[in-house]
């Protein structure tokens, strides 16, 4: 079973780690590696920030991933970006993930109409999870895709 919780200021080593990842690096808009340093900062910033929204997904006390929703200024958008723990990608796990993160958005920030995603044409992986949960294409370039998805 798969839960998500709010992210917790200790959980900042886990969210470093996620970031750090090298298949997370490699399939990332900025491929480079965070400093510990710049990870504080950013991430006490979006903890305490109202337009953002960390959630955890854990199942029976391992941290399978994570994912963010970051509310564009006029609040009816938010931008959504993830992760999956390396011990459990190829399971089908991003995907309920996400459908739950986005369940869960919905009933917490009922104003978000629309969610944003933007994503490397190479992760094949996150493209079809997308896909597969409703998202449309809407913008492409060589190297990215931008992705839809109205509540």
């Amino acid at each position: 079973m798969l839960v998500l919780r709010n992210a917790a200021i200790n959980d900042m080593r886990q969210y470093f780690s996620w970031a750090n990842d090298e298949l997370v690096r490699q399939n990332s808009i900025s491929v480079k590696v965070v400093a510990w340093e710049d990870h504080q900062k950013w991430f006490k910033n979006k903890i305490n920030d109202k337009n953002s929204f960390l959630f955890l997904a854990e199942s029976e006390r391992n941290l399978i991933g994570q994912v963010r929703f970051d509310c564009e200024n006029s609040g009816a958008g938010a931008v959504i970006s993830y992760s999956i723990s390396n011990d459990f990608r190829g399971l089908g796990l991003a995907k309920k993930m996400l459908k739950q993160a986005i369940e869960k958005i919905s009933k917490e920030c009922p104003r978000i109409e629309i969610i944003k995603a933007k994503i490397k044409i190479t992760n094949i992986a996150s493209n079809k999870i997308l896909i597969r949960l409703g998202f449309t294409e809407q913008d492409k370039t060589k190297q990215i895709i931008d992705y839809r998805l109205e509540l």
